[in-house]
């Protein structure tokens, strides 16, 4: 081996977080949520176009920067309390409830809490 050791300037692919039913995840925002675009196959064997928001994240209790799912009620309510973005550099613990009525108007209700990173 020769010894050497890369700095990574820019990791350009992040990973992606699924949020899991019940089980908190503890986060820091590292930028605003954005919008991305995604292609899915329908039932009928389509491409289908549509977008996704991803919220650029730190995992705090594996230092991981990564990227997570944002659903649009946890994506609401975090707009509502932090505007323009003030959401950035705070920590969060996010928790994804289980889903609330069925098919497409069912949703997945979530906990939201500040944390103090002090």
């Amino acid at each position: 081996m020769s010894g050497f050791t890369p700095k990574i300037k820019k990791q350009l692919v992040l990973a992606i977080q699924k949020l899991e039913v019940d089980k908190p995840c503890y986060v820091k925002f590292l930028d605003v949520v954005k919008a991305k675009e995604k292609i899915e196959t329908d039932s009928k064997g389509e491409e289908v176009k549509g977008t996704i928001q991803i919220g650029h994240v730190t995992n705090l209790e594996s230092g991981e920067e990564l990227h997570i799912v944002m659903g649009s009620v946890l994506l609401s309510t975090l707009n509502e309390e932090y505007p323009n973005g003030g959401y950035v550099g705070l920590g969060f613990a996010v928790t994804k409830l289980p889903k609330k009525g069925t098919g497409a108007r069912g949703y997945h209700p979530y906990l939201l809490a500040e944390l103090d990173l002090t």
